[in-house]
């Protein structure tokens, strides 16, 4: 039987919910100053000791968007990296609000190294087009993730999810592991009424993110602000985004993502409200809808549950009761980490998540059955 470990990141770590409404996103896509320009938007405490900022980081390494029909949606994807390394490849799985370029840049790249890496938009996020005018529901959107995976001919690929995402790699554990290799939910829930919240409610968190105003940083960083590494390697990384699609005739650097295709226009950088609003209510009928748990105890993916011991969006217990239920997961919290655990340490995150890939193993239903309760067990589900 597997042996659940408990890990601490070299560093700690934090990844992306939403598009954070700072100043620097207006500032960064109405500068005229090219690349030196939009560094100098960085907030203060991001200057380096030399008097400098933080250079952007160039995203040609993500190679054109590409566009593929599956499940009656466009997907807008890439597909990059290591293919030659051996490894099965990785799908991620964005959060709430967000689209495939709100990953860190660092995390995508340190993750490349190793393997194949797949990054997409969410259905009706970004620029995946969804002709369906149906409700999104957690267990739909991961019906649509394995659809869009049969799609691209994936063999057995890894997959992590942050936060919406998490639940989504969750569902995709629970219904399809015959299917995929290991399982990462960063910030992730198995939802169900008797799921941790966080406090106020899950709702009126959603509704805080889905309106971005200055108080969501501090739901994602503790320290809000304060937390530099984190809040800095996340303005970095809108200032590289804003760089790649603002157009400049005085900088040859500005605009580049759209010149090569890689960001095929503005408009990939941004979810609707109302589809936001449609997310947070996917979000809260999976808490009170059926918990994913009497499933995932039939899932042969192994899984790693990954949070920030400070997370004011999905509280740390959530993965520490669920881990609980689950004999055969993994369980890494990081002390001082929040909701966005891959912002705040994105080369101890990549290092950790890529160990637990290239170390996992297929999980076998059966003989953990024995030390489930009984009332617990259900069928394996058909695939």
């Amino acid at each position: 039987m597997l042996r659940r470990h408990r890990h601490a990141l070299p560093a700690a770590a934090a990844l992306l919910l939403l598009a954070v409404a700072t100043p620097l996103t207006a500032a960064a896509a109405d500068d005229s100053g090219g690349s030196a320009g939009a560094a100098s938007q960085l907030p203060p405490q991001c200057q380096l000791d030399d008097g400098s900022y933080p250079p952007h980081t160039n995203l040609t390494f993500l190679g054109p968007a590409r566009a593929i029909q599956a499940g009656g949606i466009d997907w807008s994807y890439h597909r990059f990296g290591n293919a030659s390394a051996g490894q099965p490849p990785l799908v991620m799985i964005h959060g709430l609000g967000g689209t495939q370029y709100d990953w860190p840049m660092r995390v995508l790249q340190g993750l490349a190294a190793g393997r194949e890496v797949v990054i997409f938009d969410n259905p009706r996020a970004g620029l995946s087009n969804d002709s369906s005018t149906a409700p999104l529901s957690i267990e739909g959107m991961a019906e649509s993730t394995m659809q869009l995976l049969r799609a691209l001919e994936l063999e057995q690929p890894d997959v992590l999810g942050f936060s919406m995402g998490g639940m989504v790699a969750l569902a995709l554990a629970a219904e399809y592991s015959v299917e995929l290799g290991a399982v990462v939910a960063v910030g992730g829930s198995a939802g169900g009424p008797d799921a941790p919240q966080p406090e106020g409610g899950m709702d009126a968190v959603l509704r805080a993110i889905v309106e971005a105003g200055p108080e969501s940083i501090n739901l994602v960083f503790p320290g809000g602000t304060n937390d530099t590494e984190g809040y800095c390697n996340l303005m970095v990384n809108v200032a590289s985004l804003q760089l790649a699609v603002t157009p400049q005739t005085d900088s040859t650097d500005s605009g580049y993502g759209l010149r090569a295709g890689i960001i095929p226009s503005p408009a990939a950088l941004s979810v609707s409200t109302d589809v936001k609003n449609q997310q947070r209510e996917a979000t809260d009928a999976f808490y009170t809808g059926p918990s994913l748990v009497p499933q995932l105890r039939n899932s042969s993916s192994q899984i790693l549950l990954l949070a920030g011991g400070q997370d004011r969006v999905i509280p740390p217990t959530t993965q520490s009761q669920l881990a609980a239920q689950l004999l055969a997961a993994n369980l890494v919290q990081v002390p001082d980490a929040g909701h966005l655990v891959a912002f705040q340490h994105p080369d101890g995150f990549a290092q950790q998540v890529a160990s637990f890939l290239d170390a996992a193993q297929a999980v076998d239903p059966q003989q953990l059955a024995p030390f489930y309760p009984a009332a617990a067990q259900v069928d394996a589900p058909p695939h």
